[in-house]
């Protein structure tokens, strides 16, 4: 599985303006809302907002996965951002995120929605990656980085 099945490149969005993860992260669920055609902003947003008060979903390192499953939602969605100045996320090392991930999908995907987690993480933990993904120029730079992410050897 490449996480780039699930993207394309109007979801990646590169020098976001939010300089607060709450509004990042509504931009993100706008984003959602509009690829999804899920018009339930809201409750996109309530989820994703409720699972962040359960513990804090910057794995560290400078990412952030926030992530929300809900019924009835139509398919698993992902948008990525990379915001003009790292936000303040409570991350697990206390560290700002410089890249966000917000995957949403419907609750009777579980294997697929745990696997793009999985994917995201494993893409951020190769170094040269993370640093790919920090200097791209352009989404569809972004896109190709995480297409031919899995066909190289990344040092941790």
């Amino acid at each position: 599985m490449n996480l780039a099945q699930y993207l394309q490149t109007n979801a990646i969005l590169l020098q976001t303006e939010a300089k607060e993860k709450n509004l990042l992260l509504a931009e993100l669920v706008e984003k959602v809302a509009e690829l999804s055609q899920y018009e339930a902003t809201e409750k996109i947003l309530a989820g994703v907002l409720e699972r962040e008060k359960i513990r804090s979903t910057g794995f560290g390192k400078g990412l952030a996965v926030a992530h929300a499953r809900m019924e009835p939602f139509p398919k698993i969605c992902v948008v990525l951002a990379r915001p003009s100045v790292p936000i303040e996320w409570g991350s697990l090392d206390g560290e700002p995120v410089e890249f966000v991930v917000l995957v949403v999908g419907p609750t009777v995907e579980e294997a697929k929605y745990l696997q793009v987690l999985s994917e995201v993480t494993k893409l951020w933990a190769r170094k040269e990656t993370r640093a790919l993904l920090l200097s791209a120029l352009t989404p569809e730079e972004v896109l190709r980085v995480i297409l031919e992410s899995k066909t190289r050897s990344h040092p941790r």
